[in-house]
């Protein structure tokens, strides 16, 4: 992802960095009470890098993204610490859940600073597995999660509340046939797992890499905009801007 910003200029000049809070974020506000997408980068990654998909969600949403807490080098952050050998990626179990439990605090946190109508989460890679991870062990604590370029930790699987759930989770799963970090067979193990549970799943392969497309950004759009409440659609529907 590429972290340069390109914002209509009424939009643009209100980019904050609230002071406080439980995570470090950059902040982007709409109309009071607007809907809020909380947004998770990826592996040595910050918040500035998602915050390049503004120009492209729906000028409706009020956006904040957040720092992961366990910092790697300059301007590098991850969720959770993890290694690589023959037999596959291995996570650090107890920084996942540390960082899962922060960001269950600074969603409440955002809840009561903003009342947002509504409050979904958005996570890319390893942002996006902790962003399922939340979805699935606190069904109800945000609106619905977007999911891409993921996996489903099988860690987390031991950690599903019994059934049944408050609601049924919705969950936007979207990953690049071409992604060699992970690979696609990941996202359709997700897939098939989600389909046995209580969940409201909208699944989609795209032609591309370990990234995030412009039509990729559209399909979040379209299934976000059936989920706003009613104050927020009557609204109608904003057109994004430009991005480089």
């Amino acid at each position: 992802m590429a972290s340069s910003v390109v914002l209509d200029p009424r939009r643009g000049e209100r980019l904050q960095r609230p002071a406080g809070g439980a995570l470090v974020y950059d902040y982007l506000p709409a109309e009071p009470g607007a809907p809020l997408v909380l947004m998770l980068h990826g592996l040595n990654s910050n918040e500035r890098d998602l915050m390049g998909l503004a120009p492209l969600l729906d000028a409706r949403l009020a956006l904040a993204s957040a720092r992961a807490p366990n910092q790697l080098g300059p301007d590098a952050f991850a969720w959770f610490a993890v290694r690589f050998d023959p037999r596959g990626s291995v996570i650090d179990v107890a920084q996942e859940r540390a960082s899962r439990q922060r960001l269950e605090l600074f969603i409440g946190e955002l809840r009561a600073r903003y009342k947002p109508a509504a409050l979904y989460v958005l996570g890319f890679s390893q942002g996006g597995i902790m962003a399922l991870s939340l979805a699935l062990t606190r069904p109800g604590l945000t609106d619905g999660a977007v999911v891409l370029s993921a996996r489903l930790l099988p860690e987390v699987l031991a950690e599903l509340p019994p059934r049944p759930w408050p609601v049924r989770v919705p969950v936007f799963l979207g990953h690049g046939l071409q992604d060699t970090v992970i690979p696609v067979q990941q996202a359709r193990r997700a897939r098939d797992a989600l389909a046995e549970l209580p969940v409201e799943l909208a699944y989609r392969e795209y032609v591309l890499g370990h990234g995030i497309a412009a039509e990729t950004v559209e399909h979040i759009n379209q299934w976000l905009d059936g989920r706003l409440p009613r104050s927020a659609q009557s609204a109608g529907s904003a057109s994004p801007g430009g991005v480089e």
